[in-house]
């Protein structure tokens, strides 16, 4: 399955979640924003919503600073 994350092509095996994704390219789903297909998830949903084959993903992580 090819899907865009944050611009990049990956391949990924198999429908995985969010969090699954998350997960696979480390990184922590307590600290990011994530838009799937141009609609921003709301992170309680993450492990509930499945990615799809040509699915962009976009993950914004929250910086803090001043």
């Amino acid at each position: 399955m090819k899907i865009r994350v944050n611009g990049e092509a990956v391949v990924i095996a198999q429908p995985i979640s969010l969090t699954g994704l998350l997960e696979q390219i480390e990184i922590d789903p307590r600290t990011v924003a994530i838009e799937l297909s141009g609609e921003v998830i709301p992170r309680a949903e993450f492990s509930n919503v499945q990615v799809q084959s040509g699915d962009s993903v976009e993950v914004v992580r929250f910086v803090q600073g001043g």
